[in-house]
């Protein structure tokens, strides 16, 4: 099934280098995955404005295609401009001034690669964060998803890391299974209830994290 190979000679969209996540609960929700951790910060990180932790998998965002992404991983941002990386952006449309932002709703990853109401949407990447802590935020999102999705505002939404996050953390792409591809997919309509996901063959656990990666999603994980 995963087969590492160079980009240049190995097709990710190909059958067996895919796998479906089909739990509709866990991927507006991976808070709720087995090994996740939402942690209370300690004195010191309050004082920072800084209230919870989060370990565990998070999706993000991005306009650039997967033959960058799994190559380039995520940089650290240095910007407090809105960004595409903004994702949920609560009324201003801002985040920290530098890091990496992601969120545990794929729906919120999806809908904040959106530019505007004719664009076409980026790309939504699943990250093991399993051995990372990043800050964790919560937020009512904007037009549809708060309804959608109520716990992002009583929960977590956002997982901000002051870090950038390698390519060998990226499990791989996902889209709406019911749609052939990420370039085809639609965000901004009914929230999507599983998903097809397009292994990246640099992922540092290949088969195994893999393997534990769909089970976790699954409806019996």
């Amino acid at each position: 099934m995963y087969k590492p190979s160079s980009h240049s000679s190995f097709d990710i969209y190909r059958q067996d280098n895919m796998v479906r996540l089909e739990d509709p609960t866990k991927i507006h929700d991976t808070t709720l995955l087995e090994g996740a951790i939402h942690s209370e910060a300690g004195s010191a990180s309050k004082q920072h404005g800084i209230q919870n932790y989060f370990t565990g998998y998070v999706f993000r965002g991005d306009i650039k295609p997967p033959e960058i992404i799994f190559q380039a991983g995520f940089a650290k941002i240095y910007s407090d401009q809105p960004t595409v990386h903004s994702l949920t952006a609560g009324s201003s449309g801002r985040r920290m001034k530098g890091g990496v932002s992601t969120t545990i709703c794929v729906q919120v990853a999806g809908w904040f690669t959106i530019h505007g109401v004719d664009a076409e949407a980026g790309y939504v990447y699943l990250i093991d964060a399993s051995e990372f802590k990043g800050i964790a935020v919560a937020e009512t999102p904007q037009s549809a998803l708060g309804s959608w999705f109520p716990h992002l505002t009583n929960g977590i939404c956002d997982v901000n890391f002051t870090h950038a996050i390698p390519n060998t953390s990226i499990v791989g792409v996902v889209w709406p299974d019911k749609y052939y591809s990420p370039e085809e997919s639609c965000w901004r309509s009914a929230p999507a209830t599983a998903l097809s996901l397009a292994i990246n063959p640099e992922y540092e656990k290949g088969i195994k994290g893999v393997q534990k990666v769909k089970k976790l999603f699954s409806l019996w994980g």
